[in-house]
């Protein structure tokens, strides 16, 4: 599936740092070939409707919405900021 960005995911991956950045482009090439990648994790984020995340490592998130044809990239941070920002 093909990956959009949106500009908050893109805000928010530049001010990483190196280190952090190539492992978001790891999990971002394993969600493009198949999100449902064991080492993922990816799964709904509890109390909302078609948010989900998955794992980068063992703080950092992916947040993302499935789109007609694509996925929609919404937030790259830590666990916790994940959840403070959700409706």
């Amino acid at each position: 599936m093909e990956l959009e960005i949106t500009r908050n995911f893109a805000r928010k991956y530049k001010k990483k740092s190196p280190e952090k950045q190539e492992k978001v482009e790891k999990t971002l090439r394993l969600l493009e070939t198949d999100p449902h990648y064991p080492g993922l994790h990816t799964h709904k984020v509890q109390g909302t409707y078609g948010i989900f995340e998955c794992y980068v490592d063992d703080t950092l998130r992916v947040t993302f919405q499935y789109g007609d044809n694509c996925i929609l990239l919404r937030n790259s941070c830590e666990h916790d900021a994940v959840l403070r920002g959700l409706p």
